[in-house]
């Protein structure tokens, strides 16, 4: 006897589906967290390390309602920490975080600006 059409197709598909599943939720290369980009607020913390300053980088929170949470600065520096990292930093020096009342689209905006910084090694 042969198994039914729908049978067999049932099967299939649910085979198919844990496999899908299975790869899915593996990564082999996961992006590098935000957290490994050093934070620096002094310039005198990067003397006596061998480094290279990319450029001009901010980040910034914003609460959009009055009845959302407050903004804070480590927002603002979690932001500032992911546009590092896409930019190929692996540090920020932070010159100055500042909360700002009534922006155009926010109640209250948190913003960090710096320099990207990447460490070089010592030729």
């Amino acid at each position: 006897m042969k198994p039914s059409f729908s049978i067999l197709s049932t099967v299939i598909f649910s085979l198919s589906a844990i496999a899908l599943v299975g790869c899915s939720s593996f990564e082999r290369n996961p992006p590098p967290s935000p957290s490994s980009v050093v934070l620096f607020d002094s310039q005198q913390q990067l003397q006596g390390i061998n480094h290279e300053v990319l450029g001009p980088i901010s980040g910034a929170a914003c609460q959009i309602s009055i009845n959302d949470p407050l903004v804070t600065v480590r927002q603002a520096e979690s932001q500032i920490q992911r546009q590092a990292q896409r930019s190929g930093a692996n540090a920020v020096l932070i010159e100055n975080c500042e909360i700002i009342q009534n922006v155009p689209g926010c109640v209250r905006q948190t913003v960090c600006k710096g320099q990207a910084i990447k460490f070089t090694p010592i030729n």
